[in-house]
């Protein structure tokens, strides 16, 4: 298969990476000549795409917006303070994950990931400014988005596994938009609960009720 790839910035340079290393037949452009160049003269792909070559290609990525994410991204880490970050990129279903990875980088996840999932918000707002399709991006630092979900799913199955059992509902603590979510989507995959958002601002929480019979919600204490 022959691929074309438009931009050789972060997500593009790692698209044109792994197509390469499956063996398929890499070409890509980047407004950036010098960019274009080196990437054909070091062998990270195999030739320049352009009017010529652009019918024989299988499979055409554009990979440019993010890449104003990305630059948008390092400016604002500067500004807070956080040095030494590196960036990578790979794909999660449709969604790519930014992922940022250096030393004391408290500062870019905050409180429960609320500061990450504000960043991520933003750099989403900068790479879907031009028009195009839609790119869904997200961001991960230092692998703390893995955990959370990994965590708070884990958690989600066991009270719904309870909820079912019981036939009660429970309301769980308050949580940020981005936890929620994750609780919304595990509770999703199970049969016999449901799951609904309540209350407003900072008290805005996830209840979880049984399908069989609904009762009260009873507080869960974390």
């Amino acid at each position: 298969m022959t691929v074309g790839i438009v931009g050789l910035g972060l997500i593009g340079g790692s698209f044109a990476k792994a197509y390469h290393e499956a063996g398929h037949r890499v070409l890509a452009f980047d407004t950036d000549q010098s960019v274009s160049d080196f990437a054909v003269l070091s062998g990270a792909v195999d030739g320049p795409l352009s009017e010529d070559t652009l019918s024989s290609c299988d499979l055409i990525l554009i990979a440019v917006y993010p890449s104003a994410a990305v630059d948008y991204l390092r400016e604002v880490i500067t500004l807070m303070g956080v040095e030494n970050v590196t960036f990578s990129a790979v794909q999660k279903g449709e969604a790519t994950i930014i992922r940022l990875d250096g030393e004391k980088l408290g500062a870019l996840i905050g409180r429960r990931g609320e500061t990450m999932e504000s960043l991520s918000y933003l750099a989403s707002l900068v790479a879907n400014r031009l028009e195009g399709d839609y790119i869904k991006l997200g961001l991960d630092v230092a692998g703390y988005r893995d955990k959370r979900e990994s965590d708070l799913t884990a958690l989600a199955q066991r009270i719904g596994a309870k909820v079912r059992k019981t036939g009660r509902s429970f309301a769980m603590e308050p949580m940020n938009p981005y936890e929620r979510r994750i609780i919304h989507s595990a509770i999703s995959k199970m049969e016999g609960v449901r799951s609904e958002s309540k209350g407003e601002g900072r008290d805005r929480r996830v209840v979880i009720l049984s399908l069989i019979h609904i009762s009260e919600p009873t507080r869960l204490g974390m």
